[in-house]
């Protein structure tokens, strides 16, 4: 049996993670497993079940009435994670590019990506409707977990030139996916709107401290 593993260099595996996730996918066919990410507790709420009724409305605007779904992604694209389970397996809309187990007759190895950014936004998520459109199952394994050695808030980083160029090209793909895969375009308008301004905020903030 011939597996693939797609392994960034800014991810740490815990102790038997790829036995764990090999384990799960070695005697099935249309699959491909990822594992839990332990995720830094500087995550925006954002990015988590929202508490609050501002949060809620947040979500209805990018993805109707389903609102806040983790695993899968939003009427607007953006793509919701799911990290809250200790143990299991579950099936998702999409998976973190940045360790994933594919049977290696499932690849996808045409040129997918339209755009030549020199980074590839949002290509885990193109990644991953691509492979469901070929009737592949996207698995994340709980049980195995891996840490991500990027920074939580990149934005603090950056210049604000640099950040609203980042934000732009993330945009075009996600704009593509969004029409591509009949996703809402107006949602996906209104989650780069608040984006941008959340942006514009953080940096006022740093600017006059």
């Amino acid at each position: 049996m011939k597996v693939v593993l797609q392994l960034d260099d800014d991810i740490i595996l815990s102790r038997n993670c790829l036995f764990k996730l090999y384990n799960k996918i070695k005697n099935k066919n249309n699959i491909a497993i990822a594992p839990k990410y332990l995720l830094s507790q500087k995550k925006s709420k954002i990015y988590k079940k929202p508490n609050s009724y501002l949060l809620k409305v947040y979500h209805w605007l990018i993805n109707s009435k389903k609102g806040y779904n983790p695993g899968t992604i939003s009427l607007s694209g953006f793509n919701y994670a799911d990290e809250n389970k200790k143990k299991g397996i579950k099936e998702h809309e999409w998976l973190p590019g940045g360790i994933i187990i594919h049977k290696k007759k499932n690849l996808i190895l045409k040129n997918y990506y339209p755009f030549n950014f020199k980074k590839s936004y949002c290509e885990d998520v193109l990644h991953s409707l691509l492979l469901r459109e070929k009737k592949i199952k996207l698995m994340k394994y709980y049980e195995a977990t891996v840490r991500d050695l990027t920074p939580g808030n990149i934005v603090e980083y950056d210049s604000f030139g640099k950040t609203l160029k980042n934000l732009y090209s993330e945009f075009l793909i996600r704009y593509y996916i969004v029409t591509k895969f009949s996703f809402s375009r107006i949602r996906l308008f209104i989650y780069y709107l608040i984006y941008f301004l959340r942006i514009l905020l953080r940096k006022i903030r740093i600017w006059i401290k």
